[in-house]
């Protein structure tokens, strides 16, 4: 129950900081829609199409106007990125995780079981929730939300076989809610059986490598 305090929580301020971040960059509203939201940015002449902002983490809206600043005009529209109007070239954001669908991988090895649970809340972002148990014994644990890469697009930043031979590439999800350390949540692209957890900090003192974990059905 706690858990899911800690999120639902950490939904309702994502919502005030999405209005405080259009708010500061001058939106206005396109009369055609009511819904779309457009602003420029400080330091460049893009303009941005958000078609409904809360559909999107506040962290993904921040990261995705910094990469995206190169361009004449970039547009958000549900799953799909719109650059320079080039609908016939539209990027789309995964959805291979089901939404609102909680979703759990397993991996044992000697000793130590590892255990992860994510679900998708909204197009950008998934809750995770991280376990490694040593002997039955709890070692490590995290949970939070994390948000793939607004330019996942470049590249994939994992693969993996199946048992067929068949590779896979994977997204990376990200939560740096944690000024020092991150925890980064590799998906499968096209197929969700498998993904792998990395723990890391600036130090490396702490860091963890799953291996891959395996869906539970």
């Amino acid at each position: 129950m706690i858990f899911f305090a800690v999120l639902i929580s950490a939904c309702n301020n994502n919502k005030n900081n999405i209005h405080e971040l259009f708010s500061n960059n001058k939106i206005t509203t396109d009369t055609n829609a009511i819904s779309y939201k457009k602003y420029r940015l400080n330091k460049s002449q893009t303009i941005f199409y958000i078609k409904d902002p809360t559909k999107y983490s506040i962290e993904f809206l921040k990261e995705f106007k910094k990469s995206h600043g190169i361009y004449k005009s970039v547009s958000l529209i549900e799953d799909r990125i719109i650059i320079n109007n080039n609908r016939d070239d539209s990027i789309i954001i995964p959805t291979d995780l089901p939404l609102d669908t909680r979703i759990t991988y397993k991996k044992c090895e000697k000793d130590i079981e590892y255990f992860l649970t994510v679900k998708r809340i909204n197009y950008s972002s998934l809750e995770y929730f991280y376990r490694e148990a040593y002997k039955g014994k709890i070692a490590k644990q995290h949970m939070g939300v994390a948000d793939i890469k607004p330019t996942f697009y470049f590249g994939v930043e994992g693969t993996f076989d199946d048992k067929e031979g068949k590779s896979y590439g994977m997204n990376e999800y990200v939560d740096k809610s944690d000024k020092n350390c991150w925890i980064s949540v590799y998906i499968g692209i096209g197929n969700i059986s498998k993904c792998f957890v990395i723990h890391n900090c600036e130090t490396n003192k702490e860091k963890t490598t799953t291996h891959e974990l395996n869906r539970v059905k």
